[in-house]
């Protein structure tokens, strides 16, 4: 995926656009238009989750339950 997309929607996300937040954890936790990162996943996942998406809580459940086994 281009740089500048990635960048534009890192900054979004830093503004707490949750949308922006869920597609980065989405990205970074299985790898699309990305090196897979699970730290990066679980930071966006976080942030979308703390302003209610259940998704990503969901989502930060699954990535953590498989972190620790």
């Amino acid at each position: 995926m281009p740089e500048d997309i990635i960048l534009k929607l890192v900054q979004m996300a830093d503004v707490g656009i949750v949308t922006a937040q869920f597609n980065l954890g989405k990205m970074y936790g299985e790898g699309l238009g990305v090196r897979p990162d699970h730290s990066k996943a679980i930071k966006y996942y976080t942030l979308a989750a703390n302003q209610g998406d259940e998704e990503a809580r969901r989502n930060l459940e699954v990535l953590q339950y498989y972190s620790i086994h």
